[in-house]
């Protein structure tokens, strides 16, 4: 479900895509901008359709594409609208109230997770002496 740079990377060089990659593209990417590979799964198919593209459906594409690159929803791709949403999720993080957990509580629960899951930190022989012994 992931969509790569490249794409965009064809589209910022005024190329008309040919993708085959994430399923969900649509839901981000407009299908006007694109050709999508999974409507032919042939290379020959996909080759006579190339061939037969003409000149005004070729600038419509470049047009969606522009158009498309222009918008809000190319800008959750751009460096610009990465940090936006950072930025977004640190302002979310700094409005949650503070969780007030003692150090006991802490090593309460760390404890409990080391007889949960003995394998993971009997590895080190003193593991055990040294958490006990940091009460």
């Amino acid at each position: 479900g992931g969509i790569c740079e490249k794409i965009f990377d064809a589209m910022a060089a005024g190329c008309i895509p040919i993708y085959w990659g994430a399923p969900n593209v649509l839901d981000y990417i407009p299908k006007e901008t694109f050709i999508d590979y999974r409507e032919f799964m042939d290379f020959k198919k996909l080759d006579d359709y190339l061939k037969s593209i003409t000149e005004v459906e070729y600038n419509k594409y470049l047009k969606a594409i522009r158009n498309f690159m222009a918008s809000d929803d190319y800008l959750q791709f751009t460096s610009k609208g990465f940090i936006n949403a950072v930025s977004m999720a640190i302002g979310h993080i700094k409005n949650l109230p503070p969780k007030k957990k003692s150090i006991a509580s802490i090593k309460w629960e760390f404890l409990k997770k080391i007889f949960r899951y003995p394998h993971i930190f009997w590895k080190d022989k003193r593991f055990l002496f040294n958490y006990l012994t940091s009460w």
